[in-house]
């Protein structure tokens, strides 16, 4: 909607000042330049919620690094999240986020990954990107390089510095139970 607003907004301006078509062409692409980075669409077009999850990057410069989460669907009820100890199955699709190549897939496996949340066996930018998620919620991940495979990569599969997009679905999860020893 705010994109229909502001492109319907920028074309009021344009024709008021009688500018012609290109420069309405160039006004919309900066738009859409400046917004996309923001903006998830799931597969049938529309605009799912966007947040960010975040630590600071490794490298000497001061910027931070987020995951970017997508909501793809979110299922009515969610008695409980996940959290750090669970044990979560979660089918994914692994993409190379310059070119959309799918680099892995459980569900080329037919069968979800077991991780235990917060013991390091995925990379950063997974496992913060499916803390709270909900039994059958489905997420796509933006993740950068630095909380992916970083400057290593998984060579050939990964090249070094490759920011990374998956999407999730998180099947089923075992709530961490603290014992008492």
């Amino acid at each position: 909607f705010v994109v229909v607003v502001v492109v319907f907004s920028s074309w009021l301006l344009i024709v008021r000042m009688r500018s012609s078509l290109p420069s309405f062409v160039v006004v919309c692409f900066a738009i859409h330049v400046l917004l996309a980075p923001l903006l998830f669409v799931n597969s049938n077009g529309s605009v799912v919620n966007a947040t960010r999850v975040g630590s600071a990057s490794s490298s000497s410069k001061s910027s931070v690094e987020h995951v970017r989460i997508g909501i793809k669907h979110k299922p009515e009820k969610c008695p409980r999240k996940a959290t750090k100890g669970d044990i979560i199955f979660i089918h994914y699709k692994a993409y190379l986020a310059a070119t959309s190549v799918v680099f892995d897939s459980s569900f080329e496996r037919g069968a979800p990954l077991q991780v235990t949340l917060g013991e390091g066996h995925v990379v950063p930018g997974f496992e913060q990107g499916v803390l709270g998620m909900c039994e059958d919620e489905v997420r796509i991940l933006q993740v950068p390089a630095s909380l992916g495979h970083g400057e290593a990569g998984i060579p050939p599969t990964v090249p070094p510095n490759s920011a990374l997009r998956y999407e999730v679905e998180l099947v089923l999860f075992k709530p961490f139970i603290k014992s008492e020893l």
